[in-house]
């Protein structure tokens, strides 16, 4: 039985398109996880770079007599400049190639190969809000902590599929040691 030289190449082709499906759906995970992860780290360097410009309002800690509070309006205020200020500096839109040779492993082939592109698509505003944190030190003094938690979320569009991907971060922006004074007597 002889095979015709059309029916070899066919059979061929629809091999090597066998070939590229199976080779695909196995790497698709990887190749996703790494995007992800890729697009984490982009999002989180810019958001770090917008914070460095922002300055923390000093008055956000009033201490009176013998009471220490937390001046609301100040950081509310303070806040709606910091989500407008990340909203502005961060794009929507972020793209990324990553040669194939990178997920093999191996060191020397890691800048080999074709480069396979994914995108990052913002798809809300970035929302930064604050939390204080406030920890008790002996008997009267306290540590106070200004963490500013940062949300972005957004559409990785990789190869045939898009996933959701959500990147929160907690950045510590501001620390106040508060020394009270210490009682003459202790009533027991």
């Amino acid at each position: 039985m002889k095979i015709k030289k059309k029916n070899l190449w066919l059979m061929i082709l629809c091999f090597f398109i066998f070939l590229l499906g199976a080779f695909y759906v196995q790497l698709q995970p990887v190749f996703q996880i790494q995007a992800q992860a890729y697009f984490h780290q982009q999002v989180v360097s810019e958001i770090m770079n917008s914070i460095e410009e922002i300055t923390v309002p000093d008055e956000f800690v009033v201490k009176s007599d013998n009471q220490v509070s937390i001046n609301a309006n100040v950081l509310n205020k303070w806040i709606v400049e910091v989500n407008e200020k990340l909203n502005e500096s961060i794009p929507d839109v972020y793209e990324a190639s990553i040669p194939l040779g990178y997920f093999t492993g191996v060191v020397f082939f890691q800048n080999q190969g074709p480069d396979i592109s994914a995108t990052f698509l913002i798809s809300n505003r970035i929302i930064a809000r604050y939390n204080i944190k406030t920890t008790a030190l002996g008997i009267n003094n306290a540590f106070i902590e200004l963490i500013l938690n940062v949300e972005c979320k957004g559409i990785v569009l990789f190869g045939f599929e898009k996933n959701e991907l959500s990147i929160t971060e907690k950045i510590p922006l501001a620390l106040e040691y508060i020394q009270g004074e210490v009682p003459q007597i202790f009533p027991y």
